[in-house]
């Protein structure tokens, strides 16, 4: 599994790591995951005094931190009866994908019984397009939020807030996001 704690620390100059266990010392040597060279070695140098200067409280605690700022957002948005949230664990999970959604919270009911109204490949559109522009426009406001445009399959373009990456150490309370 590779990791790019160098986001995740506040630590632009930590490269990725690669964790994998080590049964065999020639296969992790022949996949390139270790090196007999001291130059490569010393890449490893600034991830290890980070890791040395943070410690495993310090570590936990921006990793928290952040799973505490998208639980905040997700709070938020789910009063907003037209946006969509969407994450994969509710309770701890430090990314937030949401969108605008013209579907209203109780749309399956009122399709029940015919008298919601009909979704259309041109809302979709009109929806996708204002989500792009949402997304673009609280990365611009906002250029150290973590937030950027994300496209997937079933839900279409969707705005994801993910603090781990950019914004862990630049928000000190969840309650920067409300301001």
């Amino acid at each position: 599994m590779t990791l790019t704690l160098g986001p995740w620390l506040g630590l632009p100059a930590v490269p990725a790591v690669t964790l994998y266990r080590h049964e065999d010392p020639s296969l992790s040597l022949a996949a390139g995951l270790t090196s007999s060279q001291a130059v490569e070695k010393l890449r490893a140098l600034p991830l290890w005094l980070s890791l040395q200067y943070l410690g495993h409280d310090g570590i936990v605690e921006r990793i928290k931190h952040a799973s505490q700022l998208s639980q905040r957002l997700l709070e938020n948005l789910k009063n907003q009866d037209f946006i969509k949230t969407s994450v994969e664990d509710e309770l701890s999970s430090p990314v937030v994908v949401f969108r605008f959604s013209s579907e209203l919270p109780h749309l399956d009911k009122l399709l029940c019984t015919g008298q919601g109204p009909m979704i259309t490949g041109n809302e979709k559109y009109v929806c996708d397009t204002f989500n792009q522009w949402l997304g673009e426009q609280l990365a611009q406001l906002v250029p150290a939020s973590g937030v950027d445009v994300i496209e997937l399959e079933d839900e279409g373009t969707c705005v994801r807030f993910s603090p781990l990456m950019t914004s862990a150490g630049n928000w000190r309370t969840p309650e920067c996001l409300l301001t």
